[in-house]
């Protein structure tokens, strides 16, 4: 179990790298995708919603430059709604950079 002192150094160290951060990006969020994403946060244990989002940027990252077939089937997978032709094609010009 983490102490009070411990999670306090933990926000500002936080604090801190988010102060240096590399990029800010707006993200709005719907009601129901904005509940969505805390439910997902509390589980998985992570305090602040931000650094869920940074964990799995990084994993997919990680898949992308270790498994790139593992990549495109979660991208495939992910992607439910509309026409995936252009993203197959964006895939597809990656692989041959």
């Amino acid at each position: 179990m983490r102490t009070d002192a411990q999670r306090e150094a933990d926000r500002a160290r936080k604090a801190k790298s988010r102060a240096k951060c590399g990029g800010l990006i707006e993200l709005p969020l719907p009601p129901g995708t904005a509940a969505a994403l805390d439910r997902v946060a509390e589980a998985a244990g992570f305090e602040d919603r931000r650094e869920l989002i940074a964990m799995q940027i990084h994993k997919l990252d990680q898949l992308l430059q270790g498994d790139r077939h593992a990549f495109e089937q979660w991208v495939r997978f992910s992607v439910t709604l509309g026409d995936t032709s252009k993203l197959i094609e964006r895939l597809e010009a990656y692989q041959n950079e």
